[in-house]
Parts: structure tokens; C-alpha cells; sequence
């Protein structure tokens, strides 16, 4: 099974990934070389490549899920819909994308809540939530 995470980053989410599932072919994709190169050292056995979510680097129907974590609020609304497209576009049949992220949705009240470790955060329900095969946790 191939498992793509868009926005790696450090790798946190790929080194989760591969301790629980170690079978697993774990590709961790990022555009920036400095959060590779510190992934690259912390994790072995995993592909690592630098690329934008706008042009994935895979053929067609090649990878079984994808995953991509706190980084669509960092694209455009353009660059975003590139990147879902791409997504779509390189998940074999039946493959799923996880998509894990927020922001303040315009003109949208905040409210404080408490984190589960205590500390305090800004939250903000959106208007709308789309979910796919999902549940809401």
C-alpha cells in the first residue's frame, strides 16, 4: 500500500504512520528543502520528495490514500482546488484523502476554549462543514 502526506513538514505525521504501520510505503511530499533534509534525518524508509500539492509528482491511480495536514489554509483558493485535483487525480479507485484543517472562517465570531493539555486556544466553528466518508472528532 502507498500512502502519500502532502505538507510533511518535519515529518511527525510520516513518523506516526510508520511505527503504526511499518508495511505501509510511506511517501512524505514538500516543497520546502530545510523541512526535508530535518525529516530525512529523523525517519528512514520512507521516500521523501520535494514537490508543491499543486503538481504532484506520481502518475495517474497510483497511490492508495493521501493524507495532507494543516497546510491547505497555506494555498490559495486557486492553488487549492490544484492541489485537491491532483490528489483526485493520482488516488488509485476506491483511495481516500484525509484532509486535516482549519482557519477563522470570515466574519465568523471567536470563541476561547480550553485545549486538552490546558492551554488556551482561539476556535472558531465554520458556517459550513463538508465531510466526506468521515467522522467529525
Amino acid at each position: 500500500m502507498r500512502v502519500l502526506d502532502v505538507g510533511c513538514g518535519l515529518g511527525a505525521l510520516v513518523r506516526e504512520a510508520l511505527r503504526l504501520q511499518p508495511a505501509v510505503r510511506l511517501i512524505g511530499l514538500d516543497p520546502d528543502q530545510d523541512m526535508l533534509r530535518h525529516a530525512r534525518s529523523q525517519v528512514d524508509g520512507v521516500r521523501w520528495a520535494a514537490a508543491l500539492a499543486q503538481a504532484l509528482p506520481f502518475s495517474d491511480n497510483t497511490l492508495h490514500h493521501i493524507t495532507t495536514t494543516l497546510m491547505l489554509h497555506h494555498l490559495t483558493r486557486d492553488q487549492k482546488q490544484r492541489a485537491l485535483a491532483e490528489a483526485v487525480r493520482v488516488l488509485r479507485p476506491g483511495g481516500r484523502l484525509f484532509v486535516t484543517d482549519w482557519t477563522a472562517p470570515k466574519k465568523a465570531p471567536r470563541r476561547r476554549a480550553s485545549g486538552s493539555c490546558g492551554s488556551r486556544m482561539e476556535l472558531s466553528k465554520p458556517p459550513i462543514m463538508h465531510t466526506g466518508d468521515f467522522k467529525t472528532c
